[in-house]
């Protein structure tokens, strides 16, 4: 930053870096009071609350403390879901697997079972997360907060067929314990989790956001609260995410199935 009696110049490695969004309303701030220190107008004083007012309607549609709070529990429940699904591979490497299919066990049975613990196990993190934050912290959900534990339903499912499509691209367990971080970040990359899409220029980036399950997940947990949506507005999310379970469940089940014939 260069900084100057009556104005400043910052220099970023790129364009619209995240930074500038906390450091530019600092400075304008201070050369705006400076500004009405020196002039002392009923002008002046009326560009200032025009301007303030304007800041203050392009941000009052995110809750930023709400936006990272979700965006970090989808992001850390990919790795949970991702890492209890890993026991299947295991229990194969292991051959624990074959010996229960010689019992009376179905195949269909033990898949449901694995995927039901999954899904259990990160609706159970995802829970202690949001009433942690409810309790302790006090963190206001806009009256949604009940309606959270129902529209991630659709990024559960959508998640624990990203973990079966993983297990079924991989040939050891050791590869899907690097490939689950390599995917979960970037999906949070491309979702919205680390930063606002609204920052985010690329069209092509912007485009290859929609593949990720963690936007949608964002985006629902988002009109529970902060947003405000009306119901029929959750039906496109729910739905791409639906999608995208089944799609990569019977991909996944079937590269898994190949690989042990």
């Amino acid at each position: 930053m260069e900084l100057e009696a009556s104005s400043y110049v910052i220099h970023s490695a790129f364009k619209n870096a995240p930074l500038m969004y906390m450091v530019q309303p600092v400075l304008e701030s201070h050369y705006l009071q400076q500004y009405v220190e020196q002039e002392g107008t009923a002008k002046t004083n009326k560009e200032v609350f025009e301007f303030e007012s304007q800041a203050m309607e392009e941000y009052t549609d995110v809750d930023e403390q709400l936006r990272s709070l979700f965006g970090f529990t989808l992001f850390f429940s990919f790795f949970t879901m991702g890492f209890t699904i890993l026991t299947i591979l295991e229990s194969k490497e292991d051959g624990v697997w074959n010996r229960l299919i010689l019992t009376s066990t179905t195949k269909t049975e033990l898949y449901l079972a694995n995927l039901l613990v999954a899904c259990i196990l990160t609706f159970a993190q995802i829970t202690i997360v949001l009433v942690l934050f409810a309790t302790v912290f006090n963190v206001d959900f806009y009256g949604g907060f009940w309606s959270l534990f129902l529209v991630i339903m659709p990024y559960l499912f959508a998640t624990m067929a990203f973990g079966i499509f993983m297990s079924g691209i991989v040939t050891s367990s050791q590869q899907l314990t690097a490939v689950i971080p390599l995917f979960s970040t970037s999906f949070a990359m491309l979702g919205g989790v680390f930063w606002p899409l609204d920052i985010v220029d690329s069209k092509w980036m912007l485009a290859l956001s929609y593949g990720s399950p963690l936007r949608y997940g964002l985006e629902m947990m988002a009109g529970a609260t902060y947003a405000n949506w009306s119901i029929e507005e959750f039906l496109f999310p729910s739905a791409v995410l639906i999608f995208m379970g089944l799609a990569f469940t019977g991909i996944g089940i079937r590269l898994m199935e190949r690989k042990s014939i």
